[in-house]
């Protein structure tokens, strides 16, 4: 999918910007439903290590009490408290992560103390929210997912350098060829292949595979001709994203996912989640689910086959694949390219001379 500018670059904690500064134990902004937060006077001179440890320690407390405030029975969450808590609660997790990265060695004791206390308080908010917005808790992870940490999903995940698609914490990356892979209950195996630069699309694309290849021989014994052995297709499925020349996952997503009103406020914390990049890995992710709950298809032919039904079972197998793939491909584009500014809505601002535009967000 096309995009139209760079991403900006995050802020360091530690430095000049207005959020590094709300780092710090004078300003911090996460309440719910509270009074108001008292400012001390600012300290003279560089802030010390002591001065950051400080910042992250009073940032844990403060998601350790409004897990605690959300979590009591008397308290309330509306549309517009969640807005507040999941936007600044966000900008402070990454913004604290950011400092200690920096500041504190990337001591991993204390950012794990952070991810426990800001995961304890979105564990409280996203069930009371989900009852207040009418929705589940799954959806109401996956839409607002710009703005949760990947390792705070209900299924912990990680970004890999080259892979675009977020990859749950338990798949393993081949260390040679730099792919990950799993394998779902209905027994397919699942590979997710580095990114690459393919110079036949002009647009990002992030492809689901399937070898349909089934070769075989056959024995004849007076006029029957039937099969003597054949391989069958491999149960496996391929996931991979290309992007253009010069079109990097960096790149500003021009519709959907990358452009909805929450991945845009999460933008404002982490410009990852406006990118090329978010927007193809969503499509992986999409994939992912659907793999998981949809079997892949079968094929049926048999040793001993005369050559003309086996022929025939392997057109049938081929329309049956092609079939799924599409059909997962119309799930994934409705979650990913029908949401924020459509890409109906964004090819009919930006029309190609001589084509027409194919309408995909219809009901």
């Amino acid at each position: 999918m096309p995009g139209r500018m760079q991403g900006a670059a995050s802020c360091a904690c530690g430095g000049g910007c207005q959020r590094c500064q709300s780092a710090s134990p004078s300003t911090l902004p996460i309440t719910q439903n509270g009074g108001p937060v008292i400012a001390r006077e600012p300290k003279s001179g560089a802030p010390t290590e002591k001065d950051h440890r400080d910042a992250v320690k009073a940032a844990i407390a403060n998601f350790t009490n409004a897990a605690s405030t959300i979590g009591s029975a008397q308290a309330k969450v509306n549309a517009a408290s969640f807005e507040t808590s999941i936007n600044s609660w966000y900008a402070k997790v990454t913004d604290t992560q950011q400092l200690i990265k920096d500041k504190l060695s990337d001591d991993v004791l204390l950012d794990r103390d952070l991810q426990a206390s800001y995961i304890s308080a979105i564990r409280a908010l996203m069930p009371k929210a989900a009852t207040a917005l009418s929705t589940t808790e799954d959806a109401l992870y996956g839409v607002n997912s710009a703005r949760i940490p990947l390792w705070a999903w209900q299924s912990e995940h990680r970004l890999e350098t080259n892979i675009s698609t977020p990859l749950d914490q338990g798949q393993p990356v081949d260390p040679l060829s730099g792919d990950a892979g799993f394998s779902t209950a209905s027994g397919a195996n699942v590979k997710i292949l580095g990114d690459m630069v393919d110079p036949s699309v002009s647009t990002p694309v992030t492809r689901l595979l399937f070898p349909v290849d089934i070769p075989f021989t056959t024995v004849i014994a007076g006029k029957s001709e039937t099969i003597d052995d054949f391989t069958a297709p491999a149960n496996l499925a391929t996931i991979q994203t290309a992007y253009p020349p010069g079109m990097p996952g960096s790149t500003t997503s021009g519709y959907g996912r990358g452009t909805t009103a929450e991945d845009i406020a999460g933008g404002k914390a982490n410009p990852q989640s406006t990118t090329l990049r978010w927007h193809e890995g969503n499509h992986g992710l999409d994939y992912v689910a659907y793999l998981k709950a949809h079997p892949l298809p079968t094929f049926n032919g048999t040793k001993g086959m005369t050559r003309k039904k086996f022929t025939d079972e392997i057109a049938t197998y081929k329309v049956a694949v092609k079939a799924y793939a599409a059909s997962a491909e119309k799930a994934s584009n409705k979650l990913t390219h029908c949401v924020g500014t459509t890409i109906d809505t964004y090819n009919q601002a930006n029309p190609v001379p001589g084509t027409k535009v194919k309408l995909e967000c219809t009901p």
